[in-house]
C-alpha cells in the first residue's frame, strides 16, 4: 500500500511537527527524555534476565525448555548450580530477590522522571503562549471568549503533556513487546507466528474502536470547552441572574451542558472498556490453541514441550501487559488529539496576531501631535470606521461624540495600538506610532477606559502594576487628583486593601476614580479618557474635571464623552457616525449651526453644564 500525501495526512504531520516543538522549546526537557528512555532500556533488560531466571527453575524441576541445547545463556545458568553441576534453587532464589530489587530502584526512578517531563512540559508550554498572547493584537484575540482561553490554559495543554507522556510510555512497552517475542521466536518460531495472528486478528477486531474513540475525544473536547464558557458566564452573570429571578433557568442551562460533557465520557468509558473481555477471552483461545498443538509447535521429546509451553505461556501473558499499554497508548492519542489540535490552533493565532513595534523612544519627540489620516478599520468584513482624518495639536483637547457604536472607543484603542489598523496610518509628532518602543509608548500615552480593570490585589499593587517604581506619595497624590483619596483613607487597610476581581468591593464611581487616579500617577504627553467620568456623582466630577482642566495645555486630551459639561472645553470636537467624522469644529461653532451635535444636546444625549 502505498503512503499519500493528501490534505489530511499534510495536516497530520503539521501537528506531530508542532508536537515536537514544543517539546523542543522547553528547557532541559530533552535531557530527561534520553534519561527517561535509556530508564526504559535498563528496565526492559532487568525484565529479560527476571524472565530468563524461569528456564533454571524448570530445570530444577525436570522439564529443559532449551530442549538441552548449548547457548550464550549456558555460563549464567553455571553460576546458579552448586558443586554438583546441579542447578541451585537457594541461588536461584536470591538472584531473582536481587535483580526484583534493582528493576524496582529503576522503576522508581523512572517514576520520578516521568513525573517531571509532564510538569516542565506544561510549564514550558503555558510560558510559551503567554509570551505571545499578552504581546497579541486584541482583534484577533477577540475570535474567542474568555471560556475558550481558559479551556487552552487550564485543560488543552494538560492533555497534550499526556499526549506526549503516552507516546514515551509507547517506547518502553514497544522495547518490552520486543524482548519477548524475542524470546518467544528462540523458543519456537512456529509458535510466534500463531502469536502473530492472534495480534494481527485482535487488532483488527478493535481497529474500529480507536476510530471511534477518536470521534468521541473530539467531542469531549468541544463539550468541555462548551461546560467551562457556560460556567464562567454563570460566575460573571450572577447579579443578572438574581435580579431577574434566573436561578432555575441558569442550573438548568449550565447543568445540560454539563450533562453533555459526562455524556461523551460515559461513552469513552464504556469504549475502553470493552477492550478488557476481548483480551482476556482472545487470551484464553489463544492459550488453549497452544496446548491442543504444543506437541507440534515445540520440538522435544516425550513432553519436554510442557516446559516450554509453560515459559512460552508466561513470556505471553508478560506481553499481554505492553501491548495492551500500546493499545492504550492509541485510545489516549485518539481521545486526546483534538486538544493537540486546539493547543496548535491558539498558538498559530498568538503567532500570526504579534504587535510589531519599533524602537524609536516616544519621549524624546520634539512634538506630540497627532495625525490620522486615511484610517480605515473593521471586524472581519464589517467595517467600524472609515476614512477617518484628523489632527490634533499638542496640548490640546479633542472631544470625540456619537451615539453608541459610532467607533469612538475603536478609534482610541486604534491610537493606543491595541488594535491593528486596516489602512492608513496614525502618528505622533510625524513619526508613525509603530516606529515607537512598546515601553516608551506606554510610558508617554495613557487610557482610561470606561471598562474598569482592577486586580484581585492589594489596592497598592494595582498601581504599582502600571507604575512599577512609583512611590506610596505618588499613589495618594494621584489619588488626590482623582477625588479618591478620601474613600481609600476609610478603607480597613488603606492601600493595603484586598479590592477583589474587577474592584467588587468598590463602587462604580469609586473604581472609575480609582482608574482615573492609575493614569494621573506620573505625567502622560498623551491622555484618551473615554467615559472617564460617567459613574461619579456631580461633585466628584466637577473636581475630576478641574484636574482634566489643569492637565489641559501641557498634555494633549482626547475625550470620549456625551455630557457638555466634559466636552465643553474641549478644543474642538468630533462628530462620528457610523464610523465617519460627519462634524468637525470647536463647540461653540458646532452650537451655531443645525448640527448633529447640536440635536445630541437639544436631545439631551449630551448633558448640558
Amino acid at each position: 500500500m502505498i503512503f499519500r500525501m493528501n490534505d489530511k495526512n499534510s495536516k497530520l504531520i503539521e501537528e506531530i511537527q508542532f508536537m515536537i516543538r514544543t517539546i523542543r522549546s522547553v528547557r532541559h526537557v530533552n535531557f530527561y527524555f534520553v534519561l527517561s528512555i535509556a530508564l526504559s532500556i535498563l528496565i526492559t533488560a532487568l525484565e529479560a534476565i527476571g524472565l530468563i531466571s524461569i528456564v533454571p527453575i524448570l530445570q530444577f524441576l525436570g522439564s529443559d525448555p532449551l530442549h538441552g541445547s548449548d547457548s550464550f545463556l549456558s555460563p549464567f545458568f553455571d553460576l546458579l548450580k552448586n558443586d554438583a553441576g546441579v542447578i541451585d534453587i537457594k541461588k536461584v532464589a536470591l538472584f531473582v530477590l536481587f535483580v526484583a530489587i534493582l528493576k524496582s530502584t529503576f522503576v522508581f526512578i523512572s517514576g520520578i522522571v516521568g513525573g517531571y517531563i509532564p510538569v516542565m512540559m506544561k510549564a514550558g508550554a503555558v510560558r510559551s503562549l503567554l509570551k505571545m498572547h499578552l504581546r497579541s493584537n486584541l482583534i484577533n484575540l477577540m475570535q474567542y471568549d474568555t471560556g475558550a482561553w481558559t479551556s487552552v490554559y487550564y485543560r488543552f495543554i494538560d492533555q497534550l503533556c499526556s499526549i506526549v507522556m503516552s507516546v514515551a510510555s509507547s517506547i518502553t512497552q514497544a522495547l518490552l513487546l520486543a524482548l519477548y517475542g524475542g524470546i518467544m521466536f528462540a523458543m519456537s518460531p512456529y509458535a510466534v507466528m500463531l502469536t502473530l495472528l492472534f495480534v494481527v486478528v485482535l487488532w483488527l477486531t478493535t481497529r474500529w474502536m480507536t476510530d471511534r474513540q477518536g470521534r468521541i475525544g473530539r467531542q469531549i473536547t468541544d463539550a468541555a470547552t462548551s461546560y467551562q464558557q457556560a460556567g464562567l458566564q454563570m460566575i460573571s452573570g450572577m447579579r443578572l441572574v438574581q435580579t431577574v429571578a434566573g436561578e432555575d433557568r441558569m442550573e438548568e442551562w449550565v447543568a445540560g451542558k454539563l450533562h453533555t460533557f459526562v455524556k461523551f465520557h460515559y461513552k469513552a468509558i464504556t469504549a475502553s472498556s470493552i477492550m478488557q473481555p476481548i483480551t482476556t477471552v482472545a487470551s484464553g483461545l489463544f492459550v488453549a490453541s497452544l496446548l491442543f498443538f504444543g506437541d507440534s509447535l515445540f520440538s522435544g521429546k516425550e513432553t519436554d514441550w510442557l516446559g516450554s509451553i509453560i515459559l512460552f505461556v508466561v513470556v505471553f501473558y508478560r506481553m499481554l501487559g505492553p501491548a495492551t499499554g500500546l493499545y492504550g497508548v492509541r485510545i489516549t492519542i485518539a481521545q486526546l488529539w483534538p486538544a493537540l489540535q486546539k493547543v496548535k490552533m491558539f498558538f498559530e493565532l498568538c503567532s500570526r496576531s504579534q504587535l510589531s513595534f519599533g524602537d524609536r523612544d516616544l519621549g524624546k519627540s520634539p512634538s506630540f501631535d497627532i495625525s490620522i489620516s486615511g484610517l480605515n478599520f473593521g471586524f472581519a468584513d464589517t467595517p467600524i470606521l472609515q476614512d477617518i482624518n484628523l489632527s490634533i495639536p499638542s496640548g490640546s483637547m479633542l472631544a470625540l461624540v456619537g451615539e453608541s457604536g459610532a467607533g469612538k472607543s475603536t478609534l482610541a484603542n486604534l491610537i493606543m495600538r491595541l488594535y491593528p489598523t486596516s489602512a492608513g496610518q496614525i502618528s505622533i509628532g510625524g513619526v508613525n506610532i509603530s516606529e515607537f518602543s512598546r515601553k516608551s509608548f506606554a510610558e508617554n500615552v495613557g487610557l482610561v477606559s470606561q471598562d474598569t480593570i482592577l486586580f484581585n490585589d492589594t489596592l497598592k499593587n494595582n498601581f504599582l502594576f502600571v507604575q512599577p517604581d512609583a512611590t506610596e506619595a505618588e499613589i495618594w497624590e494621584a489619588l488626590k487628583k482623582a477625588k479618591a483619596d478620601q474613600f481609600v483613607e476609610e478603607l480597613e487597610q488603606g492601600l493595603d486593601t484586598v479590592i477583589q476581581e474587577g474592584g467588587s468591593r468598590l463602587s462604580g464611581g469609586q473604581r472609575q476614580r480609582i482608574a482615573l487616579a492609575r493614569a494621573l500617577i506620573r505625567p502622560k504627553q498623551i491622555l484618551i479618557l473615554d467615559e472617564s467620568t460617567s459613574q461619579l456623582d456631580a461633585f466628584s466630577e466637577a473636581v475630576v474635571q478641574e484636574t482634566i482642566t489643569n492637565l489641559h495645555g501641557t498634555t494633549t486630551l482626547i475625550v470620549i464623552a456625551h455630557r457638555m459639561s466634559t466636552v465643553r472645553k474641549a478644543d474642538a470636537v468630533a462628530v462620528l457616525e457610523n464610523g465617519r467624522v460627519v462634524e468637525f469644529g470647536t463647540p461653540n461653532q458646532l452650537l451655531m449651526e443645525d448640527t448633529m451635535f447640536r440635536q445630541m444636546i437639544e436631545f439631551q444625549q449630551v448633558s448640558p453644564a
